[in-house]
């Protein structure tokens, strides 16, 4: 007589392959009959897959070949997390790895659907395939899966990313304040998360907070993973430094291009990017056009050279800088940039209406903020309506602007 296993399993493993098996049965169409059939009742299968009795090995392994899958495969894949292990080598920017593995699940039959609609969220918004996204996201809200606690804050986590990456900060801002509530255990996860709500916060000038947080993450945030991010972070601190004292924050940020791999895009990018800020909060447009007006676009560094050519007078740079902008291939989600960008033009072309360029600012820019806001922005379009309020004697419509403005900046 056949001595029964029991799989010696802590709870959290036991219920996974509990989950495994029903998920499984239930894609592949078959009822618990046709897959305990030989095997054992289909009450028995019933409770094992509710977790309702402890797992034994042998009725465990017939049970998954019913289903085409090798038991001892599938012990072995998941034994990795598959969400944490995709993080790990996207943050250790292991392209090959990361590749191999995405391919690797697709072609296995050990992951649920589920598991392999939210990587590939993952891989769709980290490789800025908005449109792809939008459709896996869509799916994953019209099915009836059922979410682990791991598989919810994940996702939860690739929504708040989804808005962030495609500008709807506002929704970003509202989805992270939720996930922040949620208690993360697995630390590579929650790192992510936590650096993620820090350029939120930093984006809507929530300075304060963002400061907090930054000594925080720089104090125990895993370097490993998370180098990349600590240089992207030390430029943010520069300019936060530059408002106190601009030549300590700017000389910070000069003295660091050194020590930089300049051959990271992303790297140079944010340089450049950070760099004008610290410009553009000296009002010093000129050097804004001077030293961004030749580097590779991205939708932020055209955003700053916008916002200087409102504010310059028609020098030399000009034209060449408002051709280059204008011909930015711009994205559907960069549509308040654009947008901006087709109002510096349009004020200089229409200069002799002042109440028709403010019109187009107010409801071709501005009322864009109330889902893509962005605090640099935010000041830049205040303050160019405030001019036109002064200009026109709309002195009440400015001052209400102002009282908004001030608002913002408490909230």
């Amino acid at each position: 007589m056949n001595k029964k296993i029991h799989i010696n399993l802590n709870e959290t493993h036991q219920k996974e392959l509990a989950r495994i098996l029903k998920a499984k049965r239930l894609e592949q169409g078959k009822n618990l009959e046709e897959v305990s059939k030989g095997i054992c009742s289909t009450s028995y299968l019933s409770r094992l897959e509710n977790n309702q009795v402890k797992l034994q090995e042998p009725y465990l392994k017939m049970l998954f070949e019913k289903l085409s899958i090798d038991y001892n495969d599938l012990k072995q894949t998941r034994k990795t997390n598959l969400f944490l292990d995709i993080m790990k080598k996207k943050l250790l920017k292991q392209p090959l790895a990361y590749q191999q593995t995405i391919n690797e699940m697709i072609e296995s039959n050990h992951y649920l659907d589920i598991e392999q609609e939210l990587i590939l969220l993952y891989d769709n918004i980290n490789k800025e395939n908005y449109e792809e996204a939008t459709l896996v996201m869509e799916q994953l809200d019209s099915s009836s899966y059922q979410f682990s606690e791991m598989e919810k804050i994940f996702y939860m986590y690739l929504l708040t990313l989804y808005y962030y990456s495609t500008n709807q900060i506002n929704m970003a801002y509202r989805q992270m304040k939720v996930l922040l509530n949620e208690k993360i255990d697995e630390e590579i996860l929650y790192w992510t998360i936590f650096e993620l709500s820090m350029c939120i916060h930093f984006l809507m000038g929530k300075y304060t907070t963002y400061i907090k947080d930054y000594m925080k993450f720089i104090k125990d945030a895993p370097v490993v993973y998370f180098s990349s991010h600590i240089i992207l972070h030390r430029f943010k601190s520069f300019y936060l430094e530059s408002l106190d004292n601009y030549n300590i924050g700017y000389n910070q940020m000069k003295n660091c291009y050194a020590e930089l791999n300049m051959n990271d895009d992303k790297i140079k990018e944010s340089y450049n990017y950070y760099l004008g800020l610290i410009y553009l909060k000296q009002n010093k447009y000129e050097e804004i056009l001077k030293n961004l007006g030749e580097v590779s676009l991205s939708p932020r560094i055209v955003k700053l050279l916008a916002i200087a050519l409102i504010n310059v007078e028609n020098t030399q740079a000009y034209h060449y800088v408002l051709k280059r902008i204008n011909n930015f291939n711009f994205s559907k989600f960069d549509e308040i940039i654009q947008n901006l960008c087709v109002y510096v033009t349009y004020k200089i072309n229409t200069f002799d209406n002042v109440n028709k360029v403010q019109n187009f600012l107010k409801n071709r820019v501005y009322k864009l903020l109330r889902y893509a806001f962005d605090s640099v922005l935010y000041e830049a379009l205040i303050k160019e309506m405030l001019a036109f309020d002064i200009k026109c004697s709309k002195y009440k419509e400015g001052c209400m602007i102002m009282m908004n403005y001030l608002n913002q900046i408490e909230n």
